[in-house]
């Protein structure tokens, strides 16, 4: 009996995180007109391309491996439509502005990352409750074009990191919400600031 209740255990421990998470991400929405330095800019036409792909899992027996997160609604979708969201707070589309923007977001990739002792048997159990790294790589591009022409464009390729907690879905869940604030306080600002700001 107690062989049985171990394995139930460890079989728990493993599978923690491995259904689709609802996640609520209300909270943190990020707030585009908080840090305004002008009045919204003038764009003849707005152009969103999600090429974001779901992440894989990536096992590296010696090193650390990526466990995917997934979540109802993908972060992939949930960066789009941030992207989105900014966009739509910091620009106006008229059809007398000579500029346009296209921007294509070729990664949104959310991982918590498991060292060897996390993979081995009854180890795994015994340091289940310790701290966990939770990582977000997001690239994307924006390009500002002129008579067809691209006349800028602005690259972004951050990887943010934060530590939480993966002992039980609930926990996974909270880490993804901070992970998710975090990127978006520092993604969707660098954007804010050093592209929209500057070269539009």
């Amino acid at each position: 009996m107690r062989n049985v209740v171990t394995l139930l255990l460890m079989c728990a421990f493993f599978l923690v995180g491995c259904a689709p998470l609802s996640v609520d991400l209300s909270e943190s929405e990020y707030q585009s007109a908080l840090y305004m330095a002008t009045e919204p800019k003038h764009v003849n036409n707005i152009t969103v391309i999600n090429r974001a792909s779901d992440a894989e899992i990536k096992n590296h027996l010696l090193g650390n491996s990526f466990i995917p997160i997934k979540t109802t609604v993908s972060p992939q979708l949930t960066v789009e439509s941030d992207i989105n969201l900014l966009l739509a707070e910091t620009l106006i589309v008229k059809g007398d502005a000579d500029k346009s923007l296209i921007v294509t977001i070729r990664k949104a990739d959310v991982y918590r990352v498991t060292d060897t002792a996390d993979r081995i048997p009854f180890v795994s159990l015994v340091i289940a409750g310790r701290d966990t790294e939770f990582v977000m790589f997001v690239a994307l591009s924006l390009e500002v074009r002129k008579g067809g022409a691209i006349v800028d464009s602005y690259s972004v390729n951050h990887e943010v990191k934060i530590i939480g907690k993966a002992t039980t879905s609930s926990a996974i869940a909270e880490s993804y919400q901070q992970l998710i604030a975090k990127y978006r306080a520092d993604v969707l600002g660098d954007i804010q600031r050093n592209f929209i700001d500057k070269s539009l």
